[in-house]
């Protein structure tokens, strides 16, 4: 073969190659006009979904967050970008937050409470930018200072009615003897607490049984505190742990997995791909992000909405059974429960500074430990 038309045959190759990947990029960003180089900066979106650090696949509130807006933006071909911090620290979130209004976001879906306080920092230096902000409202590093602005909107889910539909779920499947592992700083937990204890007491009473509950407060203690705690009570007789969050269930979860019928609940996500979980009361998250950019797309007016609750009225909190575990769940019974937690006829203590005496529990009795006792 002659070497030059190898050399030709080879350069025209890849001219096409190059003209090929700047159409493409022409494509995702927008041409540059001749001559004129865009910086990114430039590039111009209409929404933004600021995750926390843990990104769009955390089976959580970060991936049903990206799932509604994403939905949204698709349906009504919207531009949008998803911004991840690199590390959960205040300042790299809020530069995410200033990278989305630099490509010209007007509203920023932030998806977790893990960013309250960067909310709470951005409504004020983005006052002309509208955030919406998934189940948390807006504090202060310290968690003391609550503040939501007319450019806020928190749609915040009803904690305790996911931790009574875990309670209730937990005995009517049969278990008696109980244990919750939750943070006492960390307020949804007191709430799904709460919430657990009196869920129980309302289906002990249906079935006219009796029921054992040991709560345990985790705050502070090392990673390793969770997995002890469950074998403990679980070689004990425990049938049945709450846990409160991904990371703790998963290490409830691999203990639960070590003796015969024990299992575990989670409140908040749905963890029912691990083999000893029972079921998950889950958040609706995506629905209400979907429902609430479509809103502000629309034109409505966010502004008088600054804090909106999803709860069993609209179905955005529910127990999904995991019916490998619970193979023989009575539906029917779930459901009438529901329907009367919806229309409100089932009334729930949610002051989590009452004491559990004040719950005026007959059939549920509860004993609290400390990371102190043994």
């Amino acid at each position: 073969m002659n070497k030059h038309h190898k050399f030709k045959t080879g350069l025209f190759i890849s001219v096409l190659m190059l003209i090929v990947v700047i159409a493409i990029c022409g494509q995702m960003y927008g041409t540059a006009t001749p001559g004129e180089k865009k910086h990114p900066s430039e590039f111009k979106i209409d929404i933004a979904l600021l995750t926390d650090s843990a990104g769009v696949e955390d089976d959580s509130y970060n991936q049903y967050s990206y799932q509604g807006l994403k939905r949204y933006c698709k349906d009504e071909n919207v531009k949008y970008k998803v911004f991840t911090p690199k590390t959960p620290d205040s300042e790299d979130c809020l530069s995410s937050v200033d990278d989305a209004v630099k490509m010209g976001a007007k509203l920023i879906v932030c998806s977790s409470p893990n960013l309250s306080e960067t909310v709470y920092q951005a409504q004020d230096r983005y006052s002309d930018v509208s955030f919406i902000l998934v189940d948390c409202m807006p504090s202060s590093s310290d968690g003391y200072i609550t503040k939501v602005t007319a450019n806020v909107t928190s749609l915040v889910f009803d904690d305790d009615e996911s931790g009574f539909i875990a309670g209730y779920a937990s005995v009517i499947s049969g278990y008696k003897d109980l244990a919750i592992l939750y943070d006492s700083e960390n307020i949804t937990d007191v709430h799904y607490y709460y919430g657990f204890v009196q869920g129980a007491e309302y289906a002990a009473k249906e079935i006219d049984g009796n029921v054992k509950i040991k709560v345990r407060d985790i705050c502070g203690q090392n990673e390793k505190y969770p997995a002890r705690m469950a074998r403990r009570y679980y070689s004990k007789g425990t049938d049945l742990i709450l846990t409160c969050n991904q990371t703790v269930c998963k290490m409830v979860n691999s203990q639960a997995k070590k003796y015969e019928g024990a299992v575990v609940i989670n409140a908040g996500s749905n963890m029912n791909k691990y083999k000893a979980v029972a079921g998950s009361v889950v958040k609706n998250i995506e629905e209400a992000v979907y429902l609430y950019v479509k809103t502000y797309s629309e034109g409505d007016d966010l502004e008088s909405q600054d804090v909106v609750t999803f709860d069993a009225k609209n179905n955005a909190v529910c127990f999904e059974p995991n019916d490998k575990v619970l193979d023989d769940f009575n539906m029917a019974k779930y459901k009438m429960m529901y329907k009367l937690l919806s229309n409100g006829e089932i009334v729930l203590i949610s002051d989590t500074t009452v004491s559990i005496e004040d719950l005026e529990l007959t059939k549920v009795t509860v004993k609290e430990f400390s990371h102190t006792d043994s």
